[in-house]
């Protein structure tokens, strides 16, 4: 109404009029639902109210008045049926959760994941150092193994050296 320039130019003064529902509107999502359908009922009623005094101030044209009284009608008796069913439900079922308890739910449920993969991380991490350990610990004992060998064959060597120098000296003596 305001770009048409109907009923004069107005400033921001009746665009707030059409930011006002949506600013009330949208934080009703995290709202429980009763609580949710009881503030856009009040909303819808306190914006026909305040469309239908624009309208006698010649901000809107007289047929939006009708309009508007008509929508808030359906919308309140939509909302009041609701409330009602609702009602009804609750009293037969306890467990009705809002979205807040939803996405408290999923947040939950995602900690307890992350700290499931956590513990997991851990297991192998654990697992990993136990089998570098134990390959570790097969190493010193092949290394152990492999000295072991080494003196003996050294050991064998000098035995082997000794009797040549023995079989030498022998020789030198018989001559």
């Amino acid at each position: 109404m305001e770009y048409s320039g109907y009923g004069g130019y107005h400033s921001y003064r009746r665009y707030m009029y059409g930011v006002i529902a949506p600013a009330v509107a949208w934080p009703t999502i995290f709202m429980p639902v009763e609580y949710a359908l009881i503030t856009q009922f009040f909303a819808f009623n306190f914006l026909y109210f305040a469309d239908a005094r624009a309208t006698a101030r010649g901000w809107f044209p007289p047929w939006y008045s009708i309009y508007r009284f008509v929508l808030t009608f359906f919308v309140g008796a939509s909302i009041v049926i609701s409330l009602v069913g609702r009602g009804k439900i609750v009293t037969a079922d306890h467990t009705l959760k809002s979205p807040v308890d939803y996405i408290k739910g999923d947040k939950d449920a995602q900690w307890v994941a992350l700290e499931r993969e956590e513990k997991e991380r851990r297991q192998a991490l654990a697992a990993a150092d136990d089998e570098e350990e134990e390959e570790g610990e097969d190493s010193e004992d092949a290394d152990k193994e492999k000295d072991d060998d080494e003196s003996d064959e050294r050991e064998d060597n000098e035995k082997s050296d000794e009797k040549k120098d023995s079989k030498k000296d022998d020789k030198k003596e018989k001559k």
